[in-house]
């Protein structure tokens, strides 16, 4: 068997024990957002059948215009307290752990990551697992409505493409975005945060005879009216 042929083989095995990893390993909840400083929690569930030790590290990150994560050291302008650093996860049990997270200046975020270790290995493989816990803490402030545009809104190769601005220096998350049809049905196409003066390009699944692009914030919504073609359209409320 070739290297290139071993390595392939060994990614698809990995990926394979991870799927399955993650049905047994949890953090509840993913994604968190507060006004200002936070005292927070979140759970580290263990539904496998082996005791695992999990070790937590926090980190800053920014994201791209193709929505990538860039993680980096956390940042020095954020000040957190966890109450555990490492635990040990018996078998079908799960552990809480509690923070108190501030900053100099809002809105700020972070990650925490909580590493799983101690499953059983595959084929002489170490397997870990790596879940984030992700806090947001918005300032007192929020974006405003005419602060959120679509531009170059366009169909091409069966997609609706364009980019999201967040002109405003409050981070936002879209909750959801929906593609809407003439006669009202909808699909769904996710949602994700917008840091500010962030960009993020789009690439939806395009659903038969859509017509309008549906973004849910949190204070408010916008419709945006597809065409076959469309360059920086004006919003519709």
């Amino acid at each position: 068997m070739s290297p290139n042929m071993r390595r392939i083989l060994s990614f698809a095995f990995l990926t394979i024990v991870l799927t399955i990893a993650m049905h047994a390993q949890s953090v509840r909840p993913a994604v968190v957002e507060y006004t200002a400083a936070a005292e927070g929690q979140y759970d580290l569930v263990n539904d496998g059948l082996t005791p695992l030790f999990v070790t937590i590290e926090a980190k800053s990150f920014t994201i791209d215009n193709e929505g990538v994560a860039h993680f980096t050291k956390l940042d020095s302008g954020i000040h957190l307290t966890l109450s555990e650093t490492s635990v040990r996860i018996p078998p079908h049990s799960h552990r809480t752990i509690f923070y108190k997270a501030s900053a100099n200046a809002y809105p700020a975020w972070f990650c925490v990551y909580s590493n799983f270790s101690g499953m059983p290995k595959r084929n002489s493989m170490n397997v870990e697992l790596e879940l984030p816990h992700t806090v947001y803490l918005r300032s007192k402030t929020e974006a405003k409505r005419d602060e959120i545009t679509f531009d170059n809104l366009h169909i091409e190769a069966g997609e609706l493409r364009g980019t999201a601005h967040n002109r405003s220096t409050n981070m936002v998350r879209l909750q959801s975005m929906q593609l809407i049809t003439k006669d009202g049905r909808k699909s769904d196409a996710g949602g994700f945060p917008l840091l500010p003066n962030g960009t993020r390009e789009l690439h939806l699944p395009l659903t038969d005879n859509a017509q309008t692009l549906r973004a849910k914030l949190n204070r408010f919504t916008i419709d945006q009216t597809i065409a076959q073609t469309i360059s920086a359209a004006p919003l519709t409320k």
